[in-house]
């Protein structure tokens, strides 16, 4: 527990930081101060305003906004995907975390974002069918020099985590 809420403190601090550092003094009292288009000496257009649930994360030099729900225990998404004939892919993205997928079907093809573009996010795949397999869009690495991209067998879970420039394997159950 104290572990947590240090590394929560840290990033709290983190993304506190970045805000000021991006703001240029246009604060409407809500906290929802506007970018004034430079940031050490790169454009961007980000602006340092959030939705409810989100958190201001820094990847790579560039600022983003992530989701992040604390209820007294963490809140994970939990989606749902049926791969059909017509339908066999499936886009995770920075709202995703758990995806359930049925291959009683067909293969899934799971598509993942380039592992360069989300440093730390982590992603729980679980296939809820004995038949077919689960296919990623990008290989993962399983060890030093080994990537694989497909599993197969029932009820695989599959944790992975990007690391910079690849997605790493965190778990594989069967």
């Amino acid at each position: 527990m104290k572990v947590v809420r240090l590394i929560m403190g840290l990033f709290l601090v983190c993304s506190f930081s970045l805000l000021n550092a991006q703001n240029n003094g246009n604060n409407n009292g809500k906290g929802n101060a506007q970018n004034n288009g430079q940031s050490n000496g790169r454009q961007t257009s980000q602006t340092t305003s959030a939705t409810d649930g989100q958190v201001l994360t820094r990847v790579n030099g560039g600022a983003n906004w992530s989701n992040l729900n604390i209820n007294g225990s963490v809140v994970y998404a939990v989606d749902n995907f049926t791969a059909t004939s017509t339908n066999n892919s499936y886009d995770m993205d920075e709202t995703n975390y758990l995806l359930l997928a049925n291959t009683s079907n067909v293969t899934a093809e799971i598509n993942l974002p380039a592992a360069n573009t989300c440093e730390g996010r982590v992603y729980h795949v679980i296939k809820t069918s004995t038949l077919n397999s689960l296919l990623f869009s990008e290989n993962i690495t399983t060890e030093p020099s080994t990537t694989r991209n497909s599993f197969s067998g029932t009820n695989v879970q599959v944790r992975i985590i990007s690391a910079g420039g690849q997605w790493r394997i965190l778990e594989v159950r069967y």
